[in-house]
């Protein structure tokens, strides 16, 4: 057999950012927050931040190899988690906030988290677990440093950590079939089971998802993620986007109808993707107040059964299109 003469990059996470900052550079990132003004900057933005991220956590002596655990809605500093852990070699866990406690304690010590990053409104379920949790040795506070939470577990305030960092970093290559991301699903029986997915696989999903018969994004898109980051990585939405140059819209934990319906007005969004119960509340409030979406044109949804009404509803009432997904964690 004559072997081929073509490249052999390896697929890394880091290449999307760096890409996305060479390409599209001055496309659009709005975050909602916790309590915090609303914040804008773009994918150059990202990738500065992220790499000051990259140097904190070496600084805190986070490995390759190494996890790190986020509890934390779709905002930008989680965004940055999603880059920076993956990007120096660790894995980042993305826990899920919804499942009973000590699933939550049994999954951050199975995974042997070193650090735990939270945002503020999780402080009190952070405190509750904290005594139980047998790895963690940092704990990182998804706030500035006037916002965080006094006494809450010794957290460091999220930019105070990453704040004097150097805005550049030389992101390592390694082999792609690393552990990039552990999510656990609670689907099965027994104690939930994590899911380790590589590097390779990501990027791989995320090319896959921007396909004109997937997804179909253009640069001339707006993507909302309404798909929790830490559920399967929003279905690789926060990689698709940037490949892709669109504008991304990321909601916190802002799920109701009248703040999907002001950030799908205000931000000009053009496509979104949840669970059925977000798009129940939205289409109620959207009957209640006679309101429109003007921009918006395509919904994915997934994680259960679509309703043949609720799909039949965004179409002919709105003119918007409904794409059912589906795929369990692992």
């Amino acid at each position: 057999m004559l072997p081929g003469l073509m490249q052999t990059t390896p697929l890394m996470i880091s290449g999307i950012l760096t890409y996305a900052q060479q390409a599209h550079g001055a496309r659009e990132i709005v975050s909602k927050l916790i309590d915090e003004p609303v914040w804008r900057y773009d994918y150059a933005g990202l990738g500065r931040r992220s790499a000051q991220l990259a140097h904190a956590l070496k600084r805190l002596g986070v490995a390759p190899g190494d996890r790190v655990t986020s509890l934390a809605w779709n905002t930008h500093r989680h965004l940055e988690l999603f880059y920076a852990v993956p990007g120096i070699g660790a894995v980042l866990h993305t826990a899920n906030p919804r499942l009973f406690d000590e699933q939550i304690v049994y999954t951050i010590n199975h995974a042997e988290s070193a650090v735990l990053v939270f945002d503020r409104n999780f402080a009190a379920l952070v405190e509750r677990i904290a005594p139980q949790l047998t790895t963690v040795k940092t704990f990182v506070m998804l706030s500035d440093a006037e916002r965080t939470i006094p006494g809450s577990v010794g957290a460091i305030s999220y930019e105070t950590l990453i704040a004097g960092e150097p805005e550049t970093v030389d992101w390592p290559s390694f082999d792609e079939n690393a552990g990039a991301f552990l999510c656990y699903t609670s689907g099965t029986t027994g104690a939930p089971k994590g899911v380790l997915y590589s590097h390779r696989a990501v990027v791989l999903h995320a090319m896959a998802g921007g396909l004109n018969s997937a997804f179909g994004f253009t640069a001339f898109d707006v993507v909302m993620p309404c798909s929790s980051l830490y559920n399967a990585t929003a279905w690789g939405l926060p990689f698709s986007a940037p490949m892709c140059g669109t504008k991304l819209v990321l909601p916190a934990d802002k799920m109701d109808g009248a703040s999907l319906h002001a950030l799908i007005e205000g931000e000009g969004v053009t496509f979104t993707g949840g669970v059925p119960t977000i798009w129940t509340m939205y289409l109620d409030w959207l009957e209640k107040t006679g309101e429109s979406p003007t921009s918006l044109k395509r919904v994915v949804i997934g994680g259960s059964a679509v309703p043949r009404a609720m799909a039949e509803s965004f179409k002919r009432l709105y003119g918007v299109s409904v794409l059912q997904i589906w795929g369990m964690t692992e």
